[in-house]
């Protein structure tokens, strides 16, 4: 993703949410690219600073970017019945998005 997207993620600006970021396996990765991570999750699972609140509780996003590996559950059609790429599409402010699946 960072290789072939890198440069339009770091055009949006430094900032990147990560709404699902777990450990921060995913957000390690972006910090090292040299992006400032914004993170959340409904759990501490034991990455630094991160908010914990339900990704369904955020009305805006808090950053242009948002590349979160959202809970497959959550994503699917067949389980989640597609609630969170719903609530994504509907959140106002972002300009680019990957769900890494």
């Amino acid at each position: 993703l960072l290789a072939a997207d890198g440069r339009r993620i770091g055009s949006l600006g430094p900032a990147v949410w990560e709404p699902a970021v777990g450990d921060g396996a995913l957000a390690r990765e972006l910090q090292m690219a040299g992006l400032l991570v914004t993170a959340s999750d409904i759990a501490d699972r034991g990455w630094p600073g991160t908010m914990l609140c339900s990704f369904y509780d955020w009305d805006h996003a808090p950053t242009k970017v948002i590349v979160p590996n959202p809970p497959f559950g959550e994503i699917s059609a067949r389980d989640g019945h597609g609630r969170w790429l719903r609530h994504t599409l509907a959140l106002p402010g972002w300009r680019y998005c990957a769900l890494l699946l």
